[in-house]
């Protein structure tokens, strides 16, 4: 399959005519058509309808999936600046990647420039799911702030992440100092740092207990000298 099949087809549905897409891609409406209809002929579906006014994008071709381009593993397919979703956010780079192994592709949406630098960053990915997700489902529950202005949003989530970051060592300190059995079963534990942080807290507060409150674990130490 040509990358560009993929491309025009994306750039005729945004623009909603051959003449418009040919116009933003500066090619030919001809050459524009050739190659969706041999992306029509290698998927076997019928992806865009004519009509007087332009082209209408048929059942089928809204709901073209990754798995529909018939790739195969070790296959990579990089689209720069797509619109994404019916608002068009964006531009963003849309790419498929199926590793070589992987059962199926990996289709990843970014704000970056480039496959490598998006994918590099992806799977580092493991590193900060879990931040996230403490941030708002399994912690401080961010998205129900519902705050649109991107100001406001910043000093929350400096907020959010300092906290984050005290239980975080809360956790460590409940496990250094023996403690994980007054909230928690001992002989197996698998909360995070973090779950056990947040515990804790609860725990404190309900039995009214001081809260140990330290970002550190340790004394710093001095800075070695050079030279």
């Amino acid at each position: 399959m040509d990358m560009k099949q993929l491309r025009f087809f994306v750039g005729i549905v945004e623009a909603g005519s051959l003449a418009k897409a040919a116009d933003r891609l500066f090619v030919a409406q001809t050459s524009l058509s050739e190659h969706v209809k041999a992306l029509e002929e290698i998927t076997e579906t019928k992806l865009l309808n004519r009509h007087a006014r332009g082209v209408r994008v048929t059942e089928a071709g809204e709901k073209f999936q990754p798995k529909d381009l018939l790739l195969q593993p070790g296959d990579r397919i990089e689209l720069a600046e797509v619109g994404f979703t019916a608002a068009c956010y964006g531009p963003v780079l849309v790419a498929i990647v199926w590793e070589a192994g992987w059962k199926e592709p990996l289709l990843l949406v970014s704000n970056l420039d480039f496959l490598p630098e998006a994918y590099g960053w992806y799977k580092r990915r493991f590193r900060i799911e879990t931040f996230f997700s403490d941030q708002k489902s399994r912690g401080f529950y961010l998205g129900h702030s519902h705050i649109s202005d991107t100001k406001h949003l910043d000093r929350l989530l400096i907020g959010t992440c300092l906290a984050y970051l005290w239980m975080v060592c809360l956790g460590a300190w409940v496990l250094q100092t023996g403690k994980l059995a007054w909230i928690h079963r001992a002989d197996r534990c698998d909360w995070s740092l973090f779950r056990i942080g947040m515990a804790w807290i609860e725990f404190c507060l309900n039995e009214g207990l001081p809260i140990w409150i330290q970002f550190a674990l340790s004394e710093q130490r001095s800075p070695k000298s050079v030279g």
